[in-house]
């Protein structure tokens, strides 16, 4: 943890400054730090001095040597306390116990081959980036954000950590015409206008449930045999329009994987969270489910036990 400290630090000092002498927000500093380290480029509105000043604290950062993960880990740190400046919900950053689940899944069902991953609900790009980071092989990344102020963040922060990845400007709905092999998201629970322009028969058919129709819009951006992976909400399950939604997939796509997250990672009231795995086949398979119990060390190395034996299964089918 010295050297996430250490980068945080750094970052945080560098922020603050962009505060004090542009008015910019701590968030939105991250933009002009990543310039300030990838490109040695710098507002024209600061003073020389203050330019010295930050050329001296990025000094630790560029002339040491740092792991992607390391440089995540602290950039985590800094998203939670961007998002308070802005007042941005917090849970727009998946947290790392899920983080690492994600990237179990994947390691697992590829294998360390070359793998095209998008996130259709990139956000701050926590969640990619961690895959990326963590894969065995090499992992190209696509990202689809609506936010600005977040699409500009993504950015930064992937390539501070020198990940490359392309990301749309758009709504998680439209089309993207990328052939991936990977699609995952943290999918926001709501649900979605009657005012939509949305050529997708689910939405004709009077779904309004994002997460729902998310998924079935990112349907032809999967090759024959890739899969899905998605954080919902308990309630996903539950809803009247669910038997509609799994007529949709019947001959597309399969549910193949389901992943119960232990109920002390959501406030009381919350209905939990799962994740939900599915591939591209015709074929209709059984849904395989595992239930995380407990975050503690021997529930979870019985639970990720589970889950390897479980992707083994769906690579079978």
């Amino acid at each position: 943890m010295k050297n996430v400290d250490l980068i945080f630090d750094i970052l945080d000092q560098a922020a603050l400054i962009y505060y004090e002498n542009l008015r910019l927000d701590y968030f939105s500093s991250l933009t002009e730090i990543n310039k300030n380290l990838n490109q040695n480029e710098y507002n024209n509105r600061l003073l020389e001095k203050i330019i010295e000043k930050l050329e001296f604290i990025y000094k630790p950062l560029l002339e040491g040597s740092y792991a992607n993960e390391e440089i995540r880990l602290a950039l985590e740190l800094y998203i939670v306390k961007g998002l308070k400046h802005i007042n941005y919900p917090q849970n727009l950053m998946t947290p790392d116990f899920i983080n690492y689940i994600f990237v179990i899944i994947i390691n697992e069902l590829y294998q360390g081959s070359d793998i095209i991953v998008m996130d259709t609900n990139l956000g701050t790009g926590n969640l990619l980036a961690a895959i990326k980071n963590n894969y065995g092989g090499n992992a190209s990344l696509i990202g689809i954000e609506n936010d600005l102020k977040l699409t500009n963040f993504a950015s930064a922060f992937m390539e501070i950590q020198q990940s490359e990845i392309k990301i749309y400007f758009q709504d998680a709905l439209n089309k993207a015409h990328d052939l991936v092999d990977v699609v995952i998201g943290d999918l926001a629970n709501h649900f979605v206008s009657d005012n939509l322009k949305l050529d997708l028969q689910l939405y004709k058919d009077n779904i309004r449930y994002f997460p729902y129709l998310t998924i079935a819009s990112r349907i032809d951006n999967l090759v024959d045999g890739g899969y899905f992976i998605y954080l919902v909400d308990n309630e996903f399950f539950s809803l009247d329009h669910m038997s509609t939604f799994k007529k949709y997939l019947d001959g597309k796509v399969s549910l193949s994987g389901l992943i119960v997250l232990p109920k002390k990672i959501v406030l009381e009231e919350h209905s939990g969270k799962s994740i939900i795995i599915g591939k591209k086949t015709n074929k209709a398979h059984d849904l395989m489910a595992i239930e995380i119990s407990d975050v503690d060390n021997n529930s979870l190395q019985n639970s990720i036990s589970k889950i390897k034996t479980m992707i083994e299964k769906l690579k079978e089918e």
